[in-house]
């Protein structure tokens, strides 16, 4: 297998908080009808931000959680088995940490086709493991030349494994590293239920009219995407669209696999039928937004996050990208009641820099004792170096402006 050299990673969510941060300074109170108009916002790096990567491929550092992935890497293969497939041979005593699961339901009723998404997270880190079946095994490496890249940092850091499918509770386990062996047994995960929401549909009502030669066609391109075959993933999923234009499910697939081929255009126009075909079926919304997002559309991100959220009300990365919207349009009240729904709940922990665009809009509505605050609770938090740094000359501003009664961070 060919093996891909790291690739510097800029997730959705950070892309827009770059806006934000390059956008002109805005002050510590409300605008009025009559203020001035901004100054141009300064240049966004001329590069395009990438994917994460493949199971097996070196991703970079993000600041939250990534999508989709680059073509290339190790296609969801290692050397100690095959990822979201069948599983090879393990070595007794394998020299790199290994661990193996499966992914199941916590319903009694038919296995859901629907791929689920899989990151490994190492402090303010993530690497895009790819997708899984529900009903597969898995297993993957850390360290070694076909696993993800271990750094001596991550044991100090810690590091776990994030399971997530549109209509599920997320899940995160735990995985142990210990720095003390030179060598590593194979740790099982056991069998990991995700639990559905009661009230969130998973399934789409136009896969109930689809052919049979359609749905045989759809559940061939949901395996080769998890096996990493993302050419004949595409091609069996193009077929399924073919026999059955509106099967929204099929589109959403087909989204995530042009995704991984760097076809992001394509991508997104697959998302757009999907959503198209079934306004109701949740799966598509989340990975078109962060699309959307990437190409900086956020009327359109306002409008999709609306009924995104409207579907599904437990999804924090939705209210997230939906509140760095709303800041990006001067929404400052949307903006702030959306990120102190993240910032304050356990979702923090997964979206800190909704801390960065919480802190951004207290200062916009003249709040500046919560904007510090803030700021300050979100600096003690992991996050994306550059938000931090962001943060960090924000507070400076900020408790410039208050005077020295502004209460300074231990």
């Amino acid at each position: 297998m060919d093996k891909r050299s790291i690739t510097t990673l800029l997730s959705p969510f950070v892309l827009g908080l770059l806006a934000v941060a390059a956008s002109a300074q805005i002050p510590s109170h409300s605008r009025s009808a009559s203020a001035p108009a901004a100054a141009a916002p300064a240049a966004v790096p001329s590069h395009s931000p990438t994917f994460s990567a493949p199971m097996g491929s070196r991703s970079g550092s993000i600041g939250g959680p990534s999508y989709g992935g680059s073509r290339g890497g190790y296609s969801g293969v290692n050397s100690m088995g095959t990822w979201g497939g069948t599983r090879n041979s393990v070595f007794p005593r394998p020299e790199y940490p290994t661990f193996t699961g499966r992914v199941t339901t916590a319903v009694n009723g038919p296995t859901p086709i629907d791929p689920v998404r899989a990151t490994c997270n190492c402090g303010n880190r993530m690497f895009d493991l790819g997708y899984l079946r529900f009903g597969s095994s898995f297993q993957f490496m850390m360290g070694g030349p076909f696993g993800l890249p271990l750094q001596p940092w991550m044991f100090r850091s810690g590091c776990s494994l994030s399971l997530y499918a549109p209509g599920y509770r997320a899940m995160t386990l735990p995985l142990m590293l210990d720095p003390y062996n030179s060598f590593y047994a194979v740790s099982s995960l056991g069998k990991i239920r995700m639990e559905p929401y009661e009230d969130v549909s998973t399934v789409s009502a136009t896969s109930y009219t689809a052919s049979k030669e359609a749905r045989k066609a759809y559940e061939k391109g949901v395996k080769k995407l998890a096996d990493g075959k993302l050419e004949d993933a595409k091609q069996y999923l193009q077929e399924a669209v073919a026999l059955h234009p509106t099967y929204a499910s099929a589109w959403t697939v087909l989204g995530h696999t042009l995704v991984r081929l760097d076809d992001h255009a394509g991508a997104r126009a697959a998302y757009e039928r999907a959503v198209e075909s079934d306004p109701d079926y949740v799966s598509p919304y989340q990975p078109l937004v962060r699309l959307v997002a990437t190409d900086k559309d956020w009327q359109r991100v306002m409008a999709l996050t609306e009924k995104a959220v409207a579907l599904n009300p437990y999804d924090a990365e939705l209210k997230y990208q939906r509140s760095v919207a709303a800041l990006q349009l001067e929404q400052y009240e949307l903006a702030r009641d959306l990120a102190e729904r993240v910032f304050t709940t356990d979702d923090g922990a997964l979206y800190p820099e909704s801390g960065y665009v919480l802190a951004k809009a207290y200062r916009a509505l003249g709040e500046t004792d919560k904007a510090i605050r803030t700021l300050e609770e979100y600096l003690e938090r992991d996050g994306k170096a550059q938000v931090r740094r962001w943060a960090r000359n924000t507070l400076d501003e900020l408790r410039a402006e208050a005077g020295p009664s502004a209460e300074v961070a231990n």
